[in-house]
């Protein structure tokens, strides 16, 4: 902190967005010139506010150590409202955002409207997305700027899985650990989080498993769609063949996501979009703080490490959700898709863009 003003989580996202530095964070060089533009431009920025009558605060971007991001939290310390542009529109950046997450605090703040959604548009949505395959995106059909080059169009039955060394038969569960970009902000969707960030998320969840064997149940690992974006390619390979355990394996990236879903018995994430995907199927998300979705109840959500690690003992257990919460999974992620949709038709007059 300085004056008062918590800067740390931005100054270590900023270190870790380059040279794969969250695989070993230290105090080197580059850290600390990191560290001290964080306190001159909280200083430099305090001052400013101190010094003009400072009403509101319109910023680029509220992460890393941005004059965008400093000002903000200086604003917020001193009760200033603070406005960033997103996607097709704006979202107000508060204190609690910063802690949990701004879509989090969305979907808290609409709980009601989520819920009056009627179940036909939910699942219609649902079916267009997952089934039917209008949207596309998880099937390969469709490519995001992030997503990797290939196209991931495949979906294996039992048998063909075999091939992969992912036998049904052979064990009581199979649980998928989807990573996320370890370069991209780690506390961007919010403090509250029990891990340094995602790549000790993945270290820390991964050796525990080694140390408490359970061969009844396999863990597919699988990268981040954006992994080869960030430059993180074979990282979580090198990861897995330093562990060495059996029952953990690299999920097979031509595998698209829906068939994940199916085959799987649930998903381990850090707060990825993918443990609402689950629930969706009925499948249960077990994150390791504050997701976009918990507030709706529907995963499993933790806020200290010894409650998670032994929820881990006990995996060969787990079971699916109910039927309800499914609904409700659908209809979240129906608000959260839809709420920035931008639904004007196309001009005559102006381009696209």
């Amino acid at each position: 902190r300085v004056h008062n003003i918590l800067v740390g989580d931005l100054v270590f996202d900023s270190y870790v967005r380059n040279y794969n530095h969250y695989q070993n964070p230290k105090t080197d060089t580059r850290f600390l010139i990191i560290l001290f533009q964080a306190i001159f431009r909280t200083k430099r920025i305090t001052k400013l506010f101190n010094e003009r009558n400072i009403k509101f605060t319109l910023i680029p971007t509220s992460a890393y150590v941005s004059n965008g991001a400093i000002a903000a939290r200086v604003a917020l310390e001193n009760k200033i409202r603070v406005i960033e542009p997103y996607l097709y529109g704006s979202r107000e950046i508060t204190k609690q955002t910063v802690k949990n997450g701004y879509h989090y605090e969305k979907v808290k703040k609409n709980f009601k409207n989520i819920q009056k959604v009627k179940n036909k548009s939910a699942n219609k949505f649902f079916d267009d997305r997952f089934k039917r395959f209008k949207i596309g995106v998880y099937t390969g059909k469709k490519d995001f700027l992030f997503q990797n080059k290939k196209k991931l169009k495949y979906t294996l039955n039992d048998k063909q899985l075999i091939k992969y060394g992912i036998d049904r038969k052979q064990y009581k569960k199979i649980i998928l650990f989807a990573c996320h970009a370890f370069s991209d902000a780690p506390h961007s969707l919010g403090n509250k989080f029990i891990f340094t960030d995602y790549y000790d998320h993945l270290l820390q969840t991964l050796n525990f498993i080694k140390k408490n064997k359970n061969d009844d149940v396999l863990w597919l690992v699988k990268k981040h769609p954006s992994s080869e974006y960030y430059g993180e390619n074979g990282v979580v390979e090198k990861v897995i063949k330093k562990i060495n355990y059996k029952n953990i394996k690299l999920f097979p990236e031509k595998i698209n996501t829906i068939n994940a879903i199916k085959f799987c018995d649930a998903v381990f994430t850090g707060r990825g979009t993918i443990g609402m995907e689950f629930a969706c199927y009925g499948k249960l998300a077990i994150t390791a703080g504050e997701a976009p979705y918990s507030y709706m109840k529907f995963n499993k959500v933790f806020h200290n490490k010894d409650s998670y690690f032994k929820y881990i003992k006990k995996i060969s257990n787990i079971k699916t959700i109910n039927p309800s919460q499914s609904i409700i999974a659908r209809k979240t992620l129906f608000f959260l898709e839809m709420e920035n949709r931008n639904f004007l038709n196309k001009s005559k007059i102006l381009d696209q863009d």
